[in-house]
């Protein structure tokens, strides 16, 4: 086999990958269990749960099919259940499917370039931290939060709670570290107990802690 059939054969075996990856699977979020949120493959992929379960349901597909001698049909198995989980509710998982539609093309990072960098993982990590969130994802985690209130809080903050939970769960990380990074910036320069009062934390000091915690010096600066 000549380099031009070996190079025909990587792109038609590319075209095949992105179009299965096109296709949908079924979201079944936890609570509802009559709806199914549709997803594309490629934006599943961004979450290593979800990517982990799709390529367990290829490998069965593939081996029940090989058996049978017919050609794979990965439709037959494509809902996803995630009713064993509270965070990953009818509304939380609306959200994540918007963010990972929206990021699913996004450029990725290729490791492969940082191998004779002097930067090491953690001054790579806070360069990249530096760098987020994007507009769109402050406006994205803005509209879920809801309005927000200087001593109070957002209004909706558990619905931002929720989506980072369902997030780590479903190891999205992206939406973890903006996630992160954007209620850090919303309690930058409070102290103790302005925080409490900002995140909904109920104090649970005793009173030599709260002598500590109640001083002017105690302030969130980074």
């Amino acid at each position: 086999m000549n380099f031009s059939e070996q190079s025909q054969i990587k792109l038609q075996s590319t075209a095949a990958d992105q179009s299965i990856d096109n296709r949908l699977v079924y979201i079944q979020p936890f609570g509802d269990e009559e709806i199914l949120l549709p997803m594309t493959r490629r934006a599943a992929r961004l979450s290593g749960y979800l990517g982990d379960l799709i390529d367990l349901m290829d490998q069965k597909a593939f081996d029940v099919d090989l058996e049978k001698s017919t050609p794979i049909d990965r439709t037959n198995c494509s809902t996803i259940p995630l009713i064993n989980h509270t965070a990953c509710n009818l509304n939380t998982m609306k959200n994540i499917i918007r963010w990972c539609e929206y990021h699913c093309d996004d450029p990725k990072l290729d490791e492969d370039n940082f191998e004779d960098s002097e930067e090491d993982e953690y001054a790579r990590r806070t360069r990249k931290l530096e760098e987020l969130p994007s507009y769109w994802d402050r406006r994205f985690l803005a509209d879920i939060a809801g309005d927000e209130d200087q001593v109070n809080g957002w209004q909706n903050r558990a619905d931002l709670y929720d989506l980072l939970i369902a997030a780590h769960f479903l190891r999205i990380n992206p939406i973890v570290e903006i996630g992160g990074k954007f209620i850090c910036q919303a309690i930058r320069e409070r102290n103790v107990d302005q925080v409490r009062n900002f995140l909904g934390i109920i104090n649970d000091l005793n009173d030599d802690d709260n002598i500590l915690s109640n001083t002017d010096r105690l302030t969130f600066n980074r």
